[in-house]
């Protein structure tokens, strides 16, 4: 009896991939359902080609560009960038107020979606409040789901170059644990972005995103108005929804071979010594240009907020807005909380978004301007 086996395991193997392919493309495609329908229900997000995958920063705004951005409730509010990526208040990009020669008043803000202003106008967040409370021009560098890496790399870039009169530094914990991680938090896909790494010793250094996101290749604003049946649902899964989740699975796994290899190296796991290295290097670059640079304690929740000690030694100027929030509420319970600084909306009514509101935002850019000019006018005498 002849021996058989080459052809059994080919057999096998053959059948064997087979399975698996018709296994992995049913996956595919339940969750380019699933994503779908999210979409079709109002999934948060953007509309109009406005951001860009960003070999440096995971992902950066289009310069002079406009869209917007969605809540739950499928209401809009429109987003302006200027020529440096800067939130603007309007579709007029004024070059002149960005002029290395002229040097106004500027003020700059770090931080993620809080400091952006996600949910509210631009002339509603709170960088821009202080802006013109203040009689200054803001630089609004606050980007949705970016970490402490992230504000590092904008300082590092725009602070010598524009040399703001102050500086805004966002602190809230999740800063500091999204630069110690591979991926930022987005409404759907992946989203490499910059982390911090062990460089030996003491020292930390900053490693690039650890692929290229496919998330903003197309414009979701199509799909979001397309008809709701099985043409439209077919559409959206062969131009976006499976092209996304292909890519994905496919970075996904060449990451995790690269990292069991050693070719990328682990996020840092000492929190202390990311928020020690960030916060001083941005205090450094700011004392280097002459900027005053303020920290701006924010949370997302009732519960008060304070710097950690391993930034005490720094002798960091804070401003912690979250407490300013918290007292003002009569009871200070999460329910109050959420009532008076979250986003509402839809019928019946509801959440809609946990950023804060404009209500929020008001009283952010209050307690910062007195404790700004409280402590600039001491400073003077």
């Amino acid at each position: 009896m002849k021996n058989c086996w080459p052809a059994c395991w080919i057999k096998w193997i053959l059948l064997l991939s087979g399975s698996l392919s018709i296994v992995f493309t049913v996956v595919v495609c339940f969750q380019s359902f699933k994503f779908w329908r999210e979409l079709k229900g109002n999934l948060p997000g953007w509309i109009g080609k406005v951001h860009r995958a960003d070999k440096t920063l995971g992902y950066a705004p289009i310069p002079i560009s406009s869209g917007a951005m969605v809540l739950a409730d499928g209401s809009t509010i429109p987003v302006f960038y200027d020529s440096h990526g800067f939130r603007s208040d309007s579709q007029e990009v004024f070059e002149s107020r960005l002029s290395e020669e002229s040097q106004p008043n500027y003020i700059m803000g770090l931080g993620c979606s809080f400091t952006f202003g996600f949910g509210v106008q631009a002339k509603s967040a709170f960088c821009h409040r202080i802006a013109d409370k203040l009689e200054m021009v803001p630089l609004n560098a606050g980007r949705c789901s970016y970490g402490l890496a992230e504000m590092l790399i904008l300082a590092r870039q725009f602070i010598p170059k524009l040399k703001p009169k102050i500086v805004l530094a966002q602190y809230s914990p999740w800063l500091v644990q999204r630069s110690q991680h591979r991926y930022a938090p987005t409404f759907y896909g992946l989203l490499p972005h910059p982390y911090f790494s062990d460089g030996g010793g003491s020292s930390l250094i900053i490693h690039r995103p650890d692929f290229n996101t496919a998330i903003f290749e197309k414009d979701l604003a199509s799909f979001r108005r397309s008809d709701g049946n099985f043409w439209g649902l077919l559409n959206f899964t062969l131009n976006f929804g499976c092209p996304l989740f292909f890519h994905d699975f496919y970075n996904l796994s060449l990451v995790a071979i690269k990292n069991l290899v050693g070719l990328i190296p682990e996020p840092s796991k000492n929190q202390a010594l990311v928020e020690t290295e960030a916060y001083g290097e941005i205090a450094s670059i700011c004392k280097q240009f002459d900027s005053q640079m303020f920290v701006v304690v924010l949370g997302s929740s009732n519960s008060i907020l304070n710097l950690p000690g391993s930034l005490n030694h720094l002798n960091l100027r804070i401003v912690n807005a979250q407490f300013e929030l918290v007292k003002r509420l009569t009871r200070g319970s999460e329910r109050e909380y959420a009532r008076n600084y979250y986003h509402w909306g839809s019928v019946p009514r509801r959440v809609i978004d946990k950023h804060p509101n404009e209500l929020a935002h008001e009283i952010i850019a209050n307690a910062v301007v007195k404790f700004v000019s409280e402590t600039l006018l001491n400073e003077r005498n």
